[in-house]
């Protein structure tokens, strides 16, 4: 879990706090499977490997400012043209999306490659 928080009935967690934490849990657990790579073999998963690099990558361009807008400026006749770097942040992709493929077909379920 991100945050550190104890409930005071141990046998089963309800009430607000529970659900608080719970959608302020689930985003940031989400996007933290999805982007960092797990480092033990003991969280091997395969499916969820098979999203890192695309995500990845998609994510630097993102954390470095080059997604803020999709949009460029209009041109003089109102015709909108898609931002530069987000087009490259979508062609960078590939080579993870690729990468992705390998790992959901080349590898086994419950255990990650010899070499990891």
């Amino acid at each position: 879990m991100v945050f550190k928080h104890s409930d005071r009935n141990t046998d089963k967690a309800t009430g607000f706090m529970h659900y608080f934490w719970m959608v302020i849990d689930f985003p940031l657990n989400l996007l933290r499977d999805l982007t960092i790579p797990a480092g033990d073999s003991e969280k091997w998963d395969r499916t969820k490997m098979a999203f890192v690099p695309f995500f990845f990558t998609f994510s630097l361009f993102f954390l470095y400012g080059f997604l803020d807008s999709i949009w460029d400026e209009a041109d003089e006749n109102g015709n909108q043209k898609m931002n530069i770097m987000f087009e490259i942040s979508l062609y960078s992709c590939i080579p993870g999306a690729i990468i992705g493929i390998m790992i959901a077909f080349c590898t086994k379920k419950t255990a990650p490659p010899e070499w990891v």
